[in-house]
Order: structure tokens, then C-alpha cells, then sequence
């Protein structure tokens, strides 16, 4: 099912990459700044509904999905290059030399991020370093706001930002019960006071869930 899945996102690809390339507006030049402060909260529903969405443009979900289930900030995630990319290690991970705060970092990636980038390794171009790239410049997207915008509208959600994709891949992996630290090293986080709050966050919906008991 996986590799199906995989094989129909490429061909859509293809397709739209021969007929209208330019399914996005990446030509814009602002860029969104991050808000570490900002949470949100999306349930399983909406994020259901907003990668089906989405995945009417096989770009913008390949960006969207990706961003959800690895984490990877923005700058990082447009700016991935296969050569960071180490996907027949035992634990697929990327490597960046320097990540925001000067230091090198090594990360694993989740199935779902491996699932997206299995879809873009079939039509990879020995030519372009880019994972993800705008197919009319070859280059890097700059700006996907309108058509992220468009999404999270139609979802009735159009409070969510870009960077809230990285709070959500934060939140899932709190969920999971791992420790500050973990979640640290998978996050990118450095000051443990960015990443307690989604600890926090999972231990009261926890208390919740066991206070609810019958």
C-alpha cells in the first residue's frame, strides 16, 4: 500500500510538472517568522482533512506532510538537499552541518517523512540537489503562504501558520510518552524551556484522560 501510495504521489508529480508546473505561489519574498511562542492545537480530523487537501497539489503536500512529521523548520525543510539525506541507514536520519544554533546535528526520521521522501526520490534529478524544489526554476520554493493559506481555510482552520506544522510534529511526539531530552534531540530545541511545554502539555492531557475514567 505504502509503495502504491508512493508511485501515485510521483506520477501526479510528473503530471503536473508536464501540463502546470507552477501549482504554487513561491515567487513571493516575505518570509514567516517564527513564533516559539505561539501553540496550537489541531485535533486527528483536521490534520486528516488538511493533508487530503492538500494533496490535490502534490507539492504542497509533499512540503506540508514532511514539515508535520519531521519537524524540520522551514528555512531547513525548503532548503533540504539530498546529500543531507541517509535513507539506507538502519535508522534513515538527515545531517546538517549547522543547524540555527551553530551546531551540528543528526536526526531520525519518522515513517511518515520517509514515506515522503521515498515519493520524491522516484523523480529525483541527478541535477538538482534540492529535495523539494519549484520544477520551473529548479530551485528552491520560497514561499508557499498562499496556497498553505487556501488549505488551512477550506479546513475552517486559517488561525494555523507555517510553523505551526513544527508544533504539531512537536506535540505528536510528546504524545508518545518520550523524555525532555528526547524530544530535544529530535526537535532541535536547545533551551529545554522551548520543549518542556509540550511535555507539560501531554502530562495534563493525560491527567485528563485518566480523570475521565468511569
Amino acid at each position: 500500500m505504502q509503495e502504491f501510495f508512493c508511485q501515485t504521489i510521483a506520477d501526479q508529480r510528473l503530471t503536473k510538472r508536464d501540463s502546470n508546473p507552477n501549482v504554487l505561489d513561491v515567487r513571493r519574498d516575505c518570509q514567516e517568522e517564527e513564533n516559539n511562542e505561539r501553540h496550537i492545537e489541531t485535533t486527528v480530523e483536521e490534520r486528516k482533512k488538511i493533508l487530503k487537501i492538500a494533496l490535490k497539489s502534490p507539492y504542497l503536500w509533499e512540503l506540508m506532510c514532511f514539515s508535520i512529521y519531521s519537524g524540520l523548520r522551514r528555512n531547513r525543510e525548503f532548503r533540504l538537499r539530498w546529500d543531507q539525506v541517509f535513507l539506507d541507514d538502519e535508522v534513515p536520519f538527515y545531517s546538517i552541518s549547522k543547524d540555527k544554533n551553530g551546531e551540528s546535528n543528526r536526526v531520525p526520521f519518522s515513517p511518515q517523512a520517509i514515506e515522503v521522501l521515498n515519493a520524491c526520490l522516484q523523480v529525483k534529478s541527478d541535477f538538482i540537489p534540492w529535495v523539494f524544489y519549484n520544477p520551473l526554476t529548479n530551485k528552491p520554493y520560497d514561499n508557499v503562504d498562499k496556497a498553505f493559506q487556501a488549505v488551512v481555510t477550506e479546513v475552517g482552520r486559517p488561525d494555523l501558520r507555517w510553523h505551526d506544522l513544527r508544533h504539531i510534529f512537536c506535540t505528536l511526539v510528546a504524545d508518545t510518552g518520550v523524555g525532555l531530552y528526547d524530544l530535544m534531540s529530535v526537535s532541535g530545541h536547545k533551551d529545554p524551556k522551548m520543549a518542556i511545554r509540550y511535555i507539560n502539555r501531554a502530562i495534563i492531557n493525560r491527567q485528563r484522560i485518566v480523570a475521565n475514567l468511569q
